[in-house]
């Protein structure tokens, strides 16, 4: 469970599969073009260098203003495009998060029918109202948010990483030093809101019941 989170699920995943991968597409593809606009940033300061180094005054004023508004109109338009994709990634994975959440709650109330009377009297109402309603939407939230921030941050991660040994390996080298600390702290918050949030699913059963 610990290794492959989707593993207790994937057969609800699977018929999503499609969209599924047109999700991660698109998160691919708008972290490219918000990593791509700091270094359209650079282009564009280097660029104005070098205007600023050659010809006369008025060729110089010129070829910044050009430069400036090329410049200018790629990240604008980048950003547009971010905006479209990022709106479009959201969509297809809020569509799957909760299509997978209508067939768990329709398993989990056709498995309810068919099971015998003794089932309910040796359980409490509270606990079957809590499967069905905060456990299954957790389940929700987890593919709509958890999911999609913690491959966000991986790849974000892996992007910048890569870009900035580009610029400079050994400044990105020495901004992995904090890396191993702030594993060690996440991982003992985790736990921590593991144990919590485990409380609060108790709770939501015993006010239910």
């Amino acid at each position: 469970m610990r290794f492959n989170p989707f593993k207790p699920f994937s057969q609800y995943l699977r018929p999503y599969g499609g969209q599924i991968a047109l999700g991660l597409f698109l998160l691919f593809v708008t972290l490219a073009i918000s990593l791509m606009i700091p270094k359209l940033l650079q282009w564009g300061i280097e660029a104005i260098e070098m205007a600023l180094k050659g010809g006369d005054g008025a060729y110089r004023t010129g070829s910044i203003e050009g430069d400036l508004a090329l410049y200018a109109g790629l990240i604008a338009g980048l950003s547009l495009l971010n905006w479209v994709l990022s709106f479009g990634m959201r969509y297809y994975l809020t569509i799957v998060s909760r299509k997978v959440e209508r067939d768990i709650r329709r398993a989990y109330v056709n498995h309810l029918l068919h099971l015998p009377l003794a089932f309910f009297q040796e359980r409490r109402v509270g606990d079957l109202m809590a499967r069905a309603t905060n456990d299954v939407e957790a389940i929700q939230r987890f593919l709509h948010h958890a999911f999609r921030m913690s491959l966000t941050g991986a790849l974000t991660f892996v992007m910048a990483l890569l870009l900035m040994c580009q610029i400079d390996w050994q400044l990105a080298l020495l901004s992995l030093l904090p890396m191993p600390v702030m594993v060690l702290v996440t991982r003992w918050v985790g736990e921590k809101v593991r144990s919590g949030y485990k409380g609060v699913q108790e709770q939501f059963a015993e006010m239910s019941a």
